[in-house]
């Protein structure tokens, strides 16, 4: 073992940050040349069961979800079997298959009770990795739930005996289906698919394995939910309604079959294996994965979505200042197209073309560079620094390098007012990503610098990557975007400000940082079956 908390390990896999400390330990901690990964954190959800047949057909239980850590060792081959999502039948839904990594075995979803218009007996709901709901067919009888099994899955709800009309919803992983009651008395209650459980493996916020909706034959409800994490609504009484398919590659059950129609598929399982991107990549020799990273990353821009930082965030009226990021951009705009500071309604900044760069900082008039070329579809780092007699000489970094001082001596934005909004204002708006943004009141280089080769820190010493940079203490850091997935928002800072989003933009696993340096996890991501192994 590590030798640390297996929690904390978790936590900062989850973020792609590593510390040295934890870095020396995973190489202590191994025999092999080459420092191998000794440990992958995995997640692993099998195939969702599918819906009932016919006129309420219970919904299809959730694939059961694992997560943890599993060893590994060098030049072993291991299986990596993709569950598919259970397949509905004229009766009851077909269970999910086994996901399967190495020997973490996540069992298929159990199938929902259906029936082929007998109307003689209930139906029971399967029992899998969660349970399928069970359908019922007369007044006075009433489904068994199905079973899900401890520590992957939950049961279904219960499909109630006081009357005909509702199939139980399945299980999810994270909570059991709800119950269903399809008489006037009481009046129909519509309990839908169980939750699944969200993760973070891939970079993204996801959530898998959530139940199917029962099917109904009530006139007076609509489809029952699927459980969110990919679970599928129930068929409704209006028409010939089928159930609706669990969602691929999540192990959501499929909903259950409505007024005389088929219950849904369930959605097909999924494997996910992080590890630190210190350690080398796997080698695949079948079933190739999706390869990407989490952790440290970018935001991505649209054009037309922006964050708003609060006011406290803004105040460039007296004193020093740096703000800088580094920039990734499709196409240059004739406006301010980096980022917005101060307030949005007067003070804009950012490259107008690969030659320019303006500062408007309002009642103080516009500031102009003409800088060393900038290319497109590349990280370049612009730092905006405002120190000197006064604090009015404002100079423009480009990739470390200066690109000339102008002097200004308004003040900048107003006593504290307005917002820093990130991603566009007053009609111009950033098209590409944006890594590491950071205000500070200081001014931290003083001359030609060498440009991190890391995440920026809301406080730091003088000149850790070389002369020119100055130190960084206390609460002078007022807004900081270190772009971590899956919260590439938050503010790092000690102000801690919380944006309002406005538009589609979203953590991108692009970044300015190299791979191998602990900034990042590679993650591998399979949907179809195959194998990897780890080679010296």
């Amino acid at each position: 073992m590590y030798g640390f908390h297996q929690a904390q390990l978790l936590s900062n896999m989850a973020i792609g940050i590593f510390t040295l400390r934890q870095q020396l330990r995973g190489l202590l901690s191994t025999n092999w040349p080459g420092a191998k990964t000794p440990y992958v954190e995995y997640l692993v959800v099998g195939g969702g069961g599918a819906g009932g047949h016919n006129y309420c057909g219970g919904g299809g239980g959730a694939g059961g979800l694992l997560t943890g850590i599993l060893p590994v060792t060098s030049n072993v081959s291991y299986t990596v079997t993709i569950g598919g999502g259970g397949a509905p039948t004229s009766t009851n839904g077909s269970n999910g298959a086994n996901s399967v990594l190495s020997s973490i075995i996540a069992s298929g979803g159990g199938g929902g009770g259906g029936d082929n218009g007998g109307f003689t007996a209930t139906v029971n709901g399967i029992a899998g990795g969660s349970g399928g709901g069970g359908t019922m067919l007369t007044a006075n009888l009433q489904p068994t739930k199905g079973a899900g099994i401890a520590g992957q899955g939950n049961s279904s709800g219960t499909a109630s005996a006081n009357g005909f009309g509702l199939g139980a919803s399945g299980g999810g992983a994270g909570t059991v289906g709800l119950d269903s009651y399809g008489s006037s008395n009481p009046a129909p209650v519509t309990g839908g698919g169980g939750a699944g459980i969200a993760s973070a493996i891939s970079g993204s916020v996801v959530v898998y394995a959530g139940g199917g909706g029962g099917g109904n034959n009530n006139s007076t409800v609509t489809n029952i939910p699927g459980g969110v994490g990919g679970g599928g609504a129930g068929g409704a009484n209006s028409g010939t309604t089928a159930g609706t398919p669990g969602q691929q590659y999540t192990g959501g059950g499929g909903g259950g079959g409505g007024n005389n129609s088929g219950g849904g598929a369930g959605g097909s399982g999924i494997v996910i294996v992080s590890y630190p991107d210190i350690y080398p990549a796997l080698t695949t020799t079948s079933g190739s994965p999706t390869v990407s990273t989490s952790g440290s990353g970018s935001i991505s821009f649209n054009g037309s979505s922006y964050a708003d930082y609060p006011a406290s965030a803004s105040n460039l009226s007296a004193g020093d200042f740096t703000l800088e990021c580094w920039l990734y951009l499709n196409s240059f705009t004739s406006g301010y197209s980096l980022f917005f500071g101060i307030d949005p309604n007067t003070c804009y900044v950012g490259p107008t073309s690969a030659t320019a760069f303006k500062a408007n900082f309002g009642t103080g008039g516009e500031l102009s560079w003409t800088t060393s070329t900038a290319s497109l579809s590349t990280w370049n780092h612009y730092a905006l620094v405002r120190s000197g007699s006064g604090s009015n000489n404002v100079t423009l970094y480009l990739n470390g390098v200066s690109q000339g001082t102008n002097t200004n001596t308004a003040t900048f934005g107003g006593a504290g007012s307005g917002i820093v909004r990130v991603g566009s204002a007053s009609g111009y708006a950033i098209n590409g990503y944006i890594s590491n943004l950071r205000y500070t009141k200081t001014a931290v280089y003083t001359g030609a610098f060498t440009v991190p080769t890391g995440p920026l820190a809301a406080t730091q010493s003088a000149g850790p990557s070389g002369s020119n940079i100055a130190a960084i203490t206390g609460t002078s850091t007022r807004l900081l975007l270190n772009s971590i997935s899956p919260s590439p928002y938050n503010d790092s800072s000690s102000a801690a400000q919380t944006p309002t989003i406005t538009g589609t933009s979203a953590w991108n696993q692009l970044s300015p940082f190299a791979t191998g340096l602990g900034y990042k996890n590679r993650v591998y991501t399979w949907t179809s079956t195959g194998t990897w192994a780890v080679t010296v």
